[in-house]
This record gives structure tokens, sequence and C-alpha cells, in this order.
């Protein structure tokens, strides 16, 4: 078989253990084995098909549809009656299953005596069991079941035994009168142990003629389970380890020995379903459970998905991001009415994308990377099936961190807040996406890239629509500066007309806004006319908006400090403290909210300067809000000071000289009490001064302004340059000491 774009599949892939002697030697057999030894051409053909589909892997099943057969147009009802009966035959799903349909007196009766002919009836004495299942794999809990005891199962691993006298002697003893169970199973991997095959079959049967030719002895079953790789072609050339159809074993082939019912039953729904997508919006009503239902799966790959989401990490830490992660699961799982939403927005996604290909689960049997980490096809398309659940629950999830939703829903104070969250985000009405349509994502099986969350403020955002509301005046920000800043003049008219309009602007330029706007209509503000409506929409937002204004203050105040630590390292708290004063964000109720953001517009120059500032700190600063500004200069002078002995002399001017700038522009625009005599302002101003006045290059500079750092605020000119002329020893400052030289200092 083969298929475009991925590699063909070796005959000894779909048929285990063929070989150029498989097809002669089957036809021997078959003769043979026929009461009427001129058996038609017809019915040997037909004996062939029957046999070699015992020994076929559910995939290669799958792959018939790209084979070379099947693009006969006259082999079309052939082939589909071959792939019915395959699915008819549940021997090949699972060990106890084959060991049932083959063995079926040996799983019916715990004792029983009987005649050496009626044992030598149509069971086949010898299994050998081809699968992918692990040489390593223990049987023993596979095969034993209600009916069937440990006590009767003799398991034997080829790998054990260091001689052939040793292989004799455990063989014999089960086939001997004294040994009380009934089956014997010898594991071997083909790889590994291909020499010592036929010689262990030889063993095997010899031990059994001998007891069969005693009468009167209870049935004993024996057989080869054959641990194959699949796909591996250095395997093949390594040693021969297939069986003749002249041998007397009859071959077959199970998948994985652990396999279920429900696998047969997966595949046969799988084949009426147009696609795989169709399959997973498929309901399974049946007496197994198949696959799970749409709601079980996004209930077991929550977690999953939000392992997907990469969280900023500049301030938020990997504790607070777990907890936030466990805090939404644990909700997600518990509210089955939010639940059903996501069921309804992922079952929207899914029928969009849903398509229709005949060939889907031949194509999917191609993967032959997929099927050697999976096992056998029921398994690959139950994690192919997971995989599109899950990959598109990471995506909506992400749509709707992206949003600042999730904490916004932690934080719902009443059922009525809840229901409004879901009529938002998670609205139950067809063709109704106010977030859009999430990414398509070109992944590989079982994977998914990181999906980033450019917001710092995902889980710091209490009011659920906060987020929408600042990041959708934000795309404003140029335009209303040109507006209202001409020339760099602030306009407070302008402004206050601006925001006036603002909503309007808002409501026809954001589908998510919109939608807000039309769930708090009441019925008096709906209307048919186009431009009346929008007028309606933007009434409704506003007082939406206006009555949880002092939410949105709280956030916003969030939102702005968070947004600056996106780069650099600031201390949160004091980002908070200089933007709560800057942008005068609390203001009363009946303020229009949007003056939070055209005041942090406004005066974001400022916050930039005092940001500055803040680089220079290390430790939160406590103080009250009106002499906040005072004690930021206070410790960020002092910082300047404490950091000298560690810079060169032009290194620490640089930064200082910085610092002085920038407390002067703070000065010059905030109301702050005699900020410009603050002492250690004035005491780095002085050692620029000094460091100005004299050639900063020579040897004393250090020590005497060490010696500055050491005064009093409030020393004098005079007092201070005596005092360094005694701090040097060699007397070089006291041609400073004249008149004109103080005065130039100074």
């Amino acid at each position: 078989t083969s298929c475009k774009g991925k590699p063909s599949v070796a005959l000894n892939d779909s048929f285990l253990g063929f070989t150029e002697d498989t097809l002669p030697s089957l036809i021997i057999n078959i003769i043979q084995g026929s009461m009427h030894h001129n058996i038609c051409t017809v019915d040997i053909l037909s004996n062939c098909k029957q046999v070699l589909l015992d020994v076929m892997p559910s995939d290669a099943i799958a792959r018939c549809e790209n084979s070379n057969f099947a693009k006969i147009p006259d082999n079309e009802d052939e082939l589909e009656s071959i792939i019915r009966e395959y699915h008819t035959q549940t021997y090949h799903f699972s060990l106890v299953e084959c060991l049932k349909h083959f063995w079926p007196n040996f799983f019916q009766l715990a004792s029983f005596k009987c005649k050496k002919r009626d044992f030598l009836n149509k069971t086949p004495r010898h299994l050998a069991i081809m699968t992918f299942t692990s040489y390593t794999t223990d049987i023993l809990p596979i095969i034993c079941t209600e009916e069937l005891s440990m006590t009767k199962v003799k398991l034997l691993r080829i790998g054990t035994f260091e001689s052939e006298k040793l292989l004799r002697s455990e063989v014999e003893s089960f086939w001997s009168r004294t040994d009380s169970r009934e089956i014997m199973l010898m594991q071997c991997d083909t790889k590994l142990h291909w020499q010592q095959l036929v010689l262990t079959r030889e063993i095997m049967v010899d031990a059994e003629r001998a007891y069969l030719n005693q009468t009167d002895q209870r049935p004993k079953y024996q057989g080869i389970i054959l641990h194959l790789q699949r796909f591996n072609k250095a395997s093949a050339v390594a040693g021969r380890w297939e069986l003749s159809y002249l041998s007397g074993w009859k071959q077959v082939t199970v998948d994985q020995l652990e396999g279920k019912s429900c696998d047969l039953d997966l595949l046969m729904l799988a084949r009426t379903k147009r696609s795989l997508i169709d399959l997973s919006l498929h309901n399974y009503q049946g007496k197994h459970l198949v696959i799970e239902s749409l709601c079980d799966t996004i209930n077991s790959q929550l977690s999953w998905s939000f392992r997907r989401l990469h969280y900023p990490t500049s301030f938020i830490t990997s504790s607070k991001t777990l907890a936030h992660i466990k805090q939404v699961v644990q909700l997600l799982t518990d509210q089955s009415h939010i639940m059903k939403r996501i069921v309804h927005r992922l079952q929207t996604e899914l029928m969009e994308e849903n398509g229709t290909d005949e060939l889907w689960l031949s194509n999917l049997a191609h993967n032959l990377g997929a099927l050697i980490k999976t096992g056998n096809l029921s398994n690959l398309l139950r994690d192919t099936l997971k995989d599109v659940i899950r990959r598109k629950l990471a995506l909506l999830m992400h749509l709707l961190e992206s949003h600042s939703a999730f904490a916004g829903l932690l934080s719902c104070k009443s059922p009525t807040d809840v229901s409004l969250w879901l009529d938002v985000f998670l609205p139950e009405i067809d063709g109704v996406l106010p977030l859009g349509n999430l990414a398509i994502t070109n992944t590989g099986l079982l994977g998914i890239e990181s999906l980033t969350l450019q917001t710092n403020c995902t889980m710091s955002l209490l009011w659920p629509y906060s987020y929408v509301f600042f990041s959708s005046l934000m795309s404003y920000k140029e335009t209303f500066m040109e507006v209202c800043a001409p020339r760099g003049q602030w306009n407070c008219d302008i402004a206050l007309s601006m925001t006036k309009r603002i909503c309007l602007q808002l409501v026809t330029d954001h589908p998510l806004l919109r939608h807000i706007a039309k769930l708090c209509m009441s019925c008096d503000q709906v209307s048919n006319d186009d431009e009346q409506s929008l007028s309606n929409h933007a009434q409704a937002l506003e007082s939406f908006w206006i009555n949880n204004h002092a939410d949105f203050a709280e956030d916003a105040l969030n939102y702005i400090s968070e947004s600056q630590c996106c780069d650099k390292v600031f201390s949160i708290k004091n980002l908070k403290q200089i933007c709560s004063k800057l942008g005068q964000l609390y203001r009363s109720n009946e303020d229009h909210p949007t003056n939070i953001v055209v005041e942090y517009w406004r005066t974001e120059p400022l916050l930039q300067t005092a940001l500055q500032l803040c680089l220079l700190i290390d430790e939160d600063i406590e103080s009250s809000t009106d002499n906040f500004f005072d004690e930021l200069i206070t410790k960020a002078g002092r910082s300047c000071i404490s950091r000298f002995p560690e810079m060169s002399i032009s290194t620490w001017l640089s930064t200082t000289k910085q610092y002085v700038s920038c407390s002067y522009r703070l000065c010059n625009n905030i109301e702050v009490n005699d900020c410009r005599e603050n002492p250690a302002l004035r005491r780095v101003q002085m050692c620029i001064d000094f460091c100005t006045c004299l050639h900063y290059e020579q040897h004393d500079v250090e020590r005497y302004l060490k010696y500055l750092f050491t005064q009093k605020a409030d020393s004098s000119i005079e007092d201070i340059i005596n005092g360094l002329a005694l701090a040097s020893e060699d007397g070089n400052i006291a041609e400073i000491r004249s008149t004109a030289d103080m005065d130039r200092f100074a």
C-alpha cells in the first residue's frame, strides 16, 4: 500500500510473517487439508484470503483502501466484504478473545476428560500469536480472568533458559501426567531469539506427541507468542523467524495482548464517519465506552491545556501561576453550567473545521511513526482524537486568559455576575463569537507550541471586562494625544469632549464591547434604526462602565503598574504608588472611567521620569501619599551616594546627574513641599558641583568627596571648604580659600 507524501508499507508489515515461502506452503496446506484434492482455483484463492486475513493487523486493514487492489473498480465490493469480515473477528484485539475463539472448551469447562480423537478435531493444537506488545509484558494478569485461573496457566520466556536441556525439561514437565496446568504459552522476541525458535517448536511438538500417545488424558494446549517490532527492516534481515503453513501451527495476529473489545467497536464506528472531527463529535451510547464524551475529554485535558500557556515571568512567581491554574481548573470542573458552555464553543469550532475525507482512516494508518509509539490503530485513533480536542481547548483557554477572563470569573460576586460572564465570553447562541475564531495551528500529533500570553496582568485584573476596556482605549492613544495636546500643550476642554464620544467609538470598533453593550441594553433601548441602535449601544455600555467605575479604577492601577514591569525590574508596590499619585486614579464614582486612562496618557512622561528614580532604589517606599515623591527623591539620592565606592568617578557623575535632572523635573511638575530643599538632593548636587569645580581626575578628589558625604546638610560653604583643606594631607585644596574661588565653588 502507499499514501501520497508518506512511505509505502512492505508486504510483511501488512501480512505478518510473510515470506517467499508463504503462498506456496499455504496453497499446499489448503489442498492437503481439503477432502477433495481436485479443489478448484476459486476455492483455493478464497481460502488463502481467509487465512491471510488472520495475520493482518488492524492498521493493515485500514490501509487496504490505499492499496493497488482497491484502485481497481471491480474490486470495490470484495474489498468492502473483506474489511467487514475482519471487523467481525474479535480475536485480533486481545489475547483473551483470541484464546476464547480458538480454544473455547478451555473456557467453558473447568475440568473434563475426552478421547484423543475428540481432542484432535478442528480446534488448532498449536497457536502462533504475533503481537506488537513488548516482550517484557507480564501476560498472566492479562489472561487470568474469572473464567481462567492462574493455576491453570504455565508461562515461559525463551530468553530465561541457558541451555536446551533446561528448556526441554521445563516443557516436558508441563506435558507430564502429574502437572495439572492445562495451557502453556512460550514468549519469544523475534529479534533476540530467532535462532532458538525452530528448536523450541520442535521440543514443544515432541513433548506433546509423547503426551497424546497416552490414552484418556486431560486436554492441554500450547502456543508461542511472537513479539514483533513494527516496520523494522533491520530486524527482518537479522534472521528468519517466520513459520511455514506446513508446520502445523495456526498463525494469528493480535495487535495488543491487553486490548479490549471496545477497540474493535471504535474502528467499526470510525469507518462510518466522514472525518476524524466527525468522530470527535459523536456521542456514543453503546454497551461499551468506545470513546470519551467531549465533556469528559475536556475535563481530563484541562490541566494539560493550561500547561501549554506561557505566563509572563517578569514578576509573576511560578507558585502564583500554579495556584491560579489550580483554582481555575477546579472551578471549571466543579461548575457544570460553565463546562457546558466550553463544550458548546468547542463543538462550534470543530464543526466549522469538519470536512469530508473518505480515506482519512487509511491515511491515519500510514502514520508509521505514530503507530510504533501508540502500539495499534485503535490507540492511535484515540490519541489523535484526544489531541484534536485538547489542542482546540488549549487555544480557547489561551484566548480567554489573554482577556484576563478567568481572573474576572474567580472574582464574580453573584450568580448574576457569572451569568453575564458566560454570555459575554462563552455565548451559547450559534454564530455569535465575540472573541473571534480560535487561531489555527499547524502542529504535529500530540503536540502544540507554547502559547505565550502577551499581557502581564492576566491574573491581577478582578473586573472581568477591565482588560477589554483598557486595551481598546489604548488603541486610540495616538489620535487622542494629537487632538488633545497639540504642540505638547494639554487642552482640557477638548479632552472632555473626546471623553464623551469615546463609548460610541468603542462599540463601533470592537465586537466584544458591542456584544457587552447589547447584553446590558434595556427593552426601551432596542431600536431597528442602525444609527439610533449604535447610539443606544454606546449609552448602555457607558452606563455599565460607570456603574463599575470603582472596579475598573482598581484594575487600571494594576494594568498601568504591571505593564511597566515587562522589561525592567521595578517594585510593584512603588509603581502603584507612583501611578496612583500621578494619574489621580481614585476619583469619585460619578467621574467618567475614561478619565483614568486620559490622566495616564497626560502624565506618562512624568511617570517615566519617576521610574528612572525607581531604578536606583532596591526597596519599597513606606510613606503616605503626601510625601511619597519627597521620599522617592531622598532614597534615590542616598542610593547614589552609597554606590560611589562601587563606580569610577566618571560613571558615578553620569548617574548622579541623571538623578538630579529627574528630581528637578518632578519638582517642577508636582507640588512637593520643599522638594528642592531635599537634603539628599542637595548633598548629591554639592558633590557634582565640587567635581565640576575641580579637575576630578586628580588623586585627592575621592577623599574630598568622602568628606562631603559625611557633612551635615545645613553646613555652611565656608565650613565645608575649611574641612576639605584639613582633610587634604598635602594642602592642594588651599588655593580655593580665596573669596573668588569660594564664590565660584558656591
